[in-house]
């Protein structure tokens, strides 16, 4: 689902990468739990599309 999700933000498909993405930060959020990395990697990867400015400054300070 990580991986659609991130086809179609590169698709200019914002809205529907953002439901994906939180379609799977929901899932492993109930099979692994909050705190698990992979969980954590699904959030980080929601939030560019919530919030557009993060990935700016993740490429700005990386």
């Amino acid at each position: 689902m990580s991986n659609l999700a991130a086809s179609l933000q590169r698709q200019g498909k914002d809205s529907e990468a953002e439901e994906m993405h939180r379609q799977t930060l929901e899932l492993k959020e109930k099979v692994l739990g909050r705190e698990h990395p992979k969980t954590m990697k699904s959030r980080r990867n929601l939030e560019p599309i919530i919030d557009p400015r993060v990935d700016e400054v993740s490429t700005t300070y990386t």
